[in-house]
């Protein structure tokens, strides 16, 4: 089989000092770009100096240093976050092995948590969810203004256990009630691998983890053995990666 570009790429970023913004590891820039990049440094180097020397108060440089990052990661582009070392464990789960919980890909869309999609096999599909629900109550509690981490809280627990929902959904005058009981979580990527004729193959990505790249891999393989020439990749309803 010829080689393929790798298209997956996980990145993790872990900062435990300022020495990470001028690492040895770093790519080289061009000349030009190195000179106007260490200008800036110097002048960040500058004001951490006369903030620390001449501010009124002491200085929590913990949090500072957390929203210079996250400040600094934001100007990029909307898909580029900062994770802090406490927290990147918990969400590197969502990426490699298992995790137990109720098994949704989700986000805060105005205000409210949203299904994106439920993970195939999972508590929540076999409850009913779809793509779309709003949850507004977890377990007799307002899910208004719910942060990403306070979702995490809630909804994922030891297997064997029950939550209790309630869901807005489109077209429904009434909240539907649902009451999940948790489960171990598989992190599968590709979920169909099919031929659709006897050129075009099909393979179905669900959403991007540390083996999607293996398991992409390993159905191309399989399809081309079937005489695949051409391929048709569905990536709809997929939260991401």
């Amino acid at each position: 089989m010829t080689h393929r570009r790798g298209l997956w790429i996980s990145i993790g970023i872990v900062a435990s000092g300022l020495l990470i913004l001028a690492g040895s590891s770093a790519k080289p820039l061009p000349a030009g770009r190195t000179d106007d990049l260490y200008q800036k440094l110097n002048a960040l180097q500058e004001i951490i100096r006369l903030v620390n020397d001449n501010y009124v108060d002491p200085v929590d440089w913990d949090d500072v240093f957390e929203g210079a990052f996250n400040g600094l990661l934001e100007r990029l582009d909307p898909h580029s976050t900062y994770i802090p070392k406490d927290q990147f464990e918990a969400i590197n789960e969502r990426f490699v092995g298992r995790f137990q919980g109720i098994g949704i890909e989700f986000d805060i869309i105005d205000n409210w948590i949203t299904v994106i999609a439920p993970v195939v096999g999972s508590p929540s599909e076999h409850v009913g969810l779809r793509p779309g629900d709003k949850i507004v109550e977890i377990d007799g509690q307002s899910a208004y203004k719910f942060s990403q981490a306070q979702v995490v809280q809630t909804l994922r627990g030891e297997k064997g256990t029950s939550v209790n929902i309630k869901v807005r959904r489109a077209g429904q005058e009434k909240l539907l009630p649902f009451t999940i009981i948790r489960d171990d979580i598989p992190i599968y990527s590709v979920l169909a691998a099919i031929m659709l004729d006897e050129r075009t193959g099909y393979i179905l990505i669900n959403r991007f983890s540390s083996t999607t790249a293996n398991e992409v891999e390993l159905a191309l393989d399989e399809l081309e053995g079937q005489g695949m020439t051409r391929l048709l990749l569905d990536l709809r309803n997929n939260g991401g990666g």
